[in-house]
């Protein structure tokens, strides 16, 4: 009923998601460069603008001068950054966070792969 509600609504526009584009996209980004790029060609998609404090990202670390850095291919920020930074660029968090690993820890992420593969703890 919502649903039918919000469709007879004037001027009502449903969002459209392109997840699966998004993720292909951030699952073949190798180095810290083309994820900054990805994230300010978002951003600027997005038409947000953390300069103007349009959108909020509810974690202290995560200031317009880490986003910055961030879309420079730099990561300074916590980890428990990556989701309220996944929300703010509208991107799926377990493939957010799977693409930060990756680029930026890569080793770690490599050690604990192989521990869960082996059963170590």
């Amino acid at each position: 009923s919502a649903r039918r509600w919000l469709h007879a609504r004037r001027g009502f526009k449903p969002s459209v998601k392109q997840f699966s584009e998004e993720v292909l996209q951030l699952e073949t980004i190798k180095t810290p460069a083309e994820f900054g790029a990805f994230l300010t060609k978002r951003r600027e998609h997005l038409g947000l603008d953390e300069q103007e404090g349009k959108v909020v990202i509810l974690h202290p670390g995560a200031t317009p001068q880490a986003i910055t850095q961030l879309e420079s291919g730099v990561f300074f920020l916590p980890l428990d950054a990556v989701f309220p930074v996944a929300d703010f660029f509208q991107l799926d968090r377990k493939t957010f966070l799977q693409s930060v690993m990756r680029i930026f820890f890569y080793e770690e992420l490599e050690m604990l792969t192989e521990d869960a593969e082996s059963g170590e703890k």
